[in-house]
């Protein structure tokens, strides 16, 4: 029987079959180093939840929740090849932000490879996008977004989705905020990085949300 729960203590098996999960379900240019990985599941501004089905893990995610700040960011979010396309992501990422947003509703951010014509991927990435606006998310407008890890490997284009029911703007200023947070808790890069600012030229006050 599937049921989903919040993990308070990760074995070293449970890890093994999240991580073989992760491996094959974001591109290198994503994917932090195992050593790496595996400190997510000690740090108390994470919030990490599985599926599982008796002992087998079908899924998890995984949410970077600063304990001071007013948003959350869904670092990743992944399916077992085998059981995609069965509901099984819904149930996983509505029942995770119910207990997220249990005694405070904050936005959640979520990184997504670009959706546009030209883009490397452009009908997969597609299809995940909408696969977040079916649990209302919506994409930030006219907002290129760049990844904050840094890898050997060439990052895709990339663009940021928000959780934020009946929200049609986001503030850039509180945006540039979490930004930068991001960037200095999650990649441990400058909180004045040159990339922030880059992302931010020529911007208006308030993003659309569509």
């Amino acid at each position: 029987m599937q049921e989903v729960i919040l993990l308070s203590k990760c074995s070293s098996q449970q890890f093994d079959k999240i991580y073989a999960i992760y491996e094959k379900s974001f591109p290198l240019s994503e994917q932090k180093s195992k050593e790496f990985f595996r400190t997510l599941f000690e740090r108390e501004d994470y919030s990490i939840f599985i599926c599982q089905n008796q002992d087998e893990i079908e899924g998890f995610t995984i949410f970077y929740t600063p304990l001071i700040l007013d948003f959350i960011l869904l670092e990743y979010m992944a399916i077992n090849g085998n059981i995609r396309s069965k509901g099984l992501g819904s149930k996983l990422f509505q029942y995770s932000i119910s207990q997220l947003h249990k005694f405070d509703t904050k936005p959640i951010l979520i990184e997504i490879d670009s959706t546009k014509d030209g883009s490397k991927n452009y009908e997969i990435n597609n299809k995940r996008a909408d696969f977040y606006r079916k649990n209302s998310c919506k994409i930030v407008e006219n907002f290129d977004y760049i990844l904050g890890l840094k890898s050997e490997y060439r990052a895709s284009k990339m663009e940021l989705m928000v959780y934020f029911p009946n929200e049609k703007h986001i503030e850039k200023k509180s945006l540039k905020r979490y930004i930068q947070e991001i960037y200095s808790n999650v990649y441990n890069r400058s909180h004045d990085d040159e990339d922030i600012e880059k992302m931010f030229e020529n911007l208006d006050e308030n993003l659309i949300l569509n």
